[in-house]
């Protein structure tokens, strides 16, 4: 490989990283702010629950219109509006005075987020050829997985110093920074710095080739359907710890909100060797295939669950954190293989942003769902109903993934020409 080309591999990963892995401020830092809006405002568990649901809804049916809209539009101009205006949401959140007002805040904020994801594995797959993508995609998913747990601890120090409040105002600020970085910075394919994708993929940068076309490769694509499925049992899990992991350890082991978030930050260091182990292992073991990895992640994550549950509140609390890293582990593991590395390889570069838009958003269709039935399982049962939840989701979602266990992507030897 050309050595500037891969120079500009690094330098265009970085800012995809900063970029992605900034906007978890401004939103994982609501479940670290859920105790403090409970206690201000006399909301119920079921309350808030339906507020992050609206939030993941809205964030999901964003994915569906702006997948589409990143194959068409160009990835700098469109996650740059979409984080430019989470941020002004996210900085008028607080002044919300009632819970239907802070719900369309927060609602907004959604559609603006679900603008980035699109564009960022779009740029992703016209830098990094097929054979690179496991390795590429789990790097990438690191941004995320650590953005969120920063988010955690970020977020704990500043409410219980500052208040709930500031917890939303501080990372709007940082966000906004690296969004003029992003957009000053990215390069959306190799021909934007004189290079040629020839070399590296067997033809150049595709150009548009239409929303029929796109759509062809998202909405009517089988496969496309089932790594959809797979996340939406992903995500089911995965958000509930996001969503409610600082508050199960804060009412369960009677410690203060920012301990709890310190505690939870396992979960994101986990799942970040997670997405390097399972990135790595699906490039150099099984040929590029991303499903066997996520089916045999979702195993163990319902068995770590379960564990998780049952020994929550009668065994030592290091007992809770192992499996709580445990989990973070395997689950994010599998969710790299889904919403990564799996929609370059379906969507191609001609329409990659497509395919991973309709994935993500069935995805939080599922992360809205366990929104609203965690908090009235637990409201109703206590957390060993709402974990019991999380662990048949698990169950569900590796028996989906598993049936493309031998689905190979295409030209997997390293850089081969790419169909795209």
């Amino acid at each position: 490989m050309n050595t500037n080309f891969k120079k500009w591999q690094r330098n265009i990963f970085v800012v995809l990283w900063i970029t992605y892995g900034s906007i978890y401020l401004i939103r994982a830092n609501f479940s670290v702010a859920i105790p403090g809006i409970m206690a201000e405002f006399g909301w119920s568990r079921t309350d808030l629950g339906v507020l992050a649901t609206v939030f993941l809804w809205t964030y999901a049916l964003g994915h569906f219109v702006n997948g589409q809209l990143g194959d068409r539009m160009g990835s700098r101009k469109m996650l740059a509006i979409g984080f430019g205006t989470a941020v002004l949401a996210t900085v008028v959140f607080p002044f919300s005075p009632t819970l239907g007002v802070m719900t369309l805040v927060w609602a907004v904020n959604g559609w603006a987020q679900s603008m980035g994801w699109g564009p960022t594995v779009k740029t992703l797959s016209r830098w990094f050829p097929t054979a690179q993508r496991g390795r590429a995609g789990g790097l990438l998913g690191t941004s995320y997985i650590l953005g969120g747990g920063a988010a955690s601890i970020l977020t704990g120090y500043i409410i219980i110093n500052y208040g709930w409040r500031a917890g939303f105002w501080i990372p709007a600020i940082i966000v906004a920074a690296t969004t003029l970085h992003w957009f000053l910075r990215v390069k959306e394919s190799p021909e934007d710095v004189g290079l040629s994708a020839a070399v590296e993929f067997g033809s150049d940068t595709p150009k548009y080739p239409g929303l029929k076309y796109t759509l062809k490769q998202s909405f009517g694509n089988k496969l496309v359907w089932i790594m959809g499925g797979g996340l939406f049992f992903v995500n089911l899990v995965r958000y509930g710890f996001l969503t409610w992991a600082p508050t199960i350890f804060f009412e369960t082991q009677q410690i203060g909100i920012d301990k709890a978030a310190y505690k939870t930050i396992v979960f994101p260091i986990a799942g970040a060797l997670g997405a390097l182990t399972t990135g790595w292992l699906s490039d150099k073991l099984f040929g590029s295939r991303r499903a066997p990895l996520a089916a045999l992640a979702l195993g163990l994550t319902a068995i770590l669950v379960t564990v998780f549950a049952l020994t929550l509140r009668t065994a030592s609390p290091l007992v809770g954190l192992a499996m709580l890293a445990g989990a973070g582990y395997a689950i994010n593991g599998a969710n790299v293989m889904i919403i990564v590395s799996a929609p370059m390889d379906l969507g191609t570069r001609k329409a990659a942003s497509s395919a991973t838009g309709f994935i993500d958003g069935m995805g939080y269709i599922g992360a809205g769902v366990q929104g609203i039935v965690t908090g009235w399982l637990v409201d109703t049962w206590g957390w060993i109903a709402g974990l019991g939840f999380w662990v048949v989701c698990a169950v569900l979602g590796a028996a989906l993934v598993a049936t493309m266990w031998n689905h190979h992507a295409i030209n997997p030897p390293a850089f081969a020409a790419e169909k795209v």
